[in-house]
């Protein structure tokens, strides 16, 4: 997951934002358009709970208890478990994913979690391996460089997150292949789809290089992960032929910066003694997690309304200045006319963004599901670890806070009543808990105001609100998004 800075993200673009905060964008954006063609689906956003690579195990609709049954004094009162689990093995401690535990009240059982993801990156893996022979040769080298990475990210210190990613990068490149290779597809799609294979196996590999620190690594997996999911929409024929022109080059735009980003960052680390953590690298960082947002909303075949055209334009206009606002051969003059210029594009498409997702109607979805979507949103890369135990410590179970949260990894729905959270401790342990959702959701409101929703997670924000308005309909507040919720009506 991304970090930001504590307390809460950053709202960069507002009216009265633009002039304070020159270089540190963050929008999303949203899409619309038909079905998908046969041959390219839209593969699962990483953190998305699906059946090829959701955490294992079915899990229970039972309630789940509130705040007063948990026991925050090291150990926790919630009863049952969660799912299907094996005892634990007391000898392992500290062990790898795959020797990890979950705490689910007092027991302590083994989660699935780890073994469900290996088989998910193993059948990627041969699902890549299958697809390569559908390909044109000149995609031979990307294809060994993407395959390289699945077996890289098998390392039990890969975060779970990249590891994700990797997975739902693999499978929307192995249907794009399959788009590629049909005799039937217009040699214009042909070498856009060709052109974002190259740049997203890149920048999977650069998200591999040494030195990268885990806020690094994450973010430019996550720029492969989400520009990948537009490969559906490139090859996808109902797409309009000016909409596909912008989402694909915003993709390589997005893709070639996230590259060179992670490249620098590795480069001046091994060079140097003194970590490479100045303000250019900073804006640069969050410039990438905006519009690696901006790459998945478009990538979103569940919104409806025109504006995507437009949107997809704004993108392909401002990803194309990156390099001109950090570019080290220009003058200072050039760097900050370019650099102002930027700034105007990033902030004309945040409105763009929130025009959009204003006029869509609320997911209609159970509230489970809903909440589900939303919380893997913010866990994927939204605020920081340090903000959301700070704010979820109440409502976790007492181990958890007692060894300390590293990472919180995903969610996944157990009825309407409660979602089964996966973490890793800072312990190396991938564990799990049932979390009531009428807790849940109002903290996640507070690490995430509603101003900050669009611009932060995208369109999955609408779910954050049609879970916050299902919720104010039981008598349970969640901050400023029920406000929005209603106004959104």
């Amino acid at each position: 997951m991304a970090r930001l800075p504590r307390r809460h993200i950053l709202h960069l673009f507002g009216a009265s934002a633009v002039a304070a905060a020159l270089a540190l964008p963050m929008a999303a954006a949203a899409s619309t358009s038909p079905p998908p063609s046969p041959g390219l689906s839209t593969p699962p956003s990483p953190g998305t709970s699906t059946q090829g690579t959701s955490p294992g195990g079915s899990s229970p609709s039972s309630p789940v208890p509130d705040s007063s049954a948990t026991d925050t004094s090291g150990t926790s009162s919630r009863t049952g478990t969660t799912g299907t689990t094996n005892p634990t093995d007391t000898s392992s401690s500290g062990g790898t994913s795959d020797e990890s535990t979950s705490t689910t009240g007092g027991d302590t059982s083994a989660s699935q979690a780890p073994k469900q993801q290996k088989k998910a990156l193993e059948e990627a893996t041969t699902g890549l391996d299958q697809a390569k022979n559908e390909a044109p040769k000149e995609l031979a080298p990307s294809v060994a460089q993407l395959t390289d990475t699945l077996h890289a990210v098998g390392d039990p210190g890969t975060s779970p997150q990249d590891r994700d990613a990797a997975i739902g990068t693999a499978h929307a490149v192995s249907s794009a292949l399959k788009v590629i290779g049909d005799p039937g597809t217009p040699p214009a799609v042909r070498a856009q789809l060709t052109g974002l294979v190259k740049q997203v196996a890149s920048t999977l590999d650069a998200a591999r290089s040494p030195g990268l620190t885990p806020e690094e690594r994450r973010l430019t997996f996550d720029v492969g992960a989400k520009s990948a999911a537009a490969l559906a929409v490139i090859g996808d024929p109902g797409t309009p032929p000016e909409e596909r022109d912008d989402v694909a080059g915003a993709g390589d735009h997005v893709t070639q910066a996230a590259s060179q980003s992670a490249q620098a960052a590795s480069s001046s680390r091994q060079n140097s003694s003194a970590p490479a953590s100045s303000p250019p690298h900073e804006e640069t960082m969050q410039r990438l997690r905006f519009l690696a947002t901006v790459m998945g909303a478009l990538s979103d075949r569940n919104t409806h309304g025109g504006g995507r055209r437009s949107l997809a334009r704004a993108a392909n206009e401002a990803s194309s200045s990156l390099d001109g606002s950090t570019d080290s051969g220009a003058s200072d003059e050039k760097r900050e006319k370019a650099r102002r210029k930027l700034q105007e594009q990033l902030a004309q498409l945040e409105k763009e963004l929130t025009e959009y997702l204003s006029a869509q109607p609320l997911p209609t979805e159970p509230l489970g599901k809903a909440a589900e979507i939303c919380t893997n949103s913010v866990f994927e890369r939204s605020v920081s670890e340090e903000t959301l135990t700070g704010d979820l410590e109440s409502a976790l179970p007492g181990p958890w806070n007692k060894e300390g949260v590293k990472e919180f990894w995903k969610s996944e729905e157990a009825g309407n009543e409660a979602l089964k959270i996966f973490a890793e401790l800072r312990n190396k342990r991938i564990i799990d808990a049932p979390l009531a959702i009428k807790l849940l959701v109002p903290k996640l409101a507070d690490s995430i105001p509603a101003k900050e929703l669009f611009t932060a997670l995208g369109s999955p924000a609408l779910h954050c609100l049609g879970a916050a308005r299902q919720l104010d309909q039981d008598g349970v507040e969640s901050g400023t998004w029920v406000k929005m919720a209603e106004e959104h009506r």
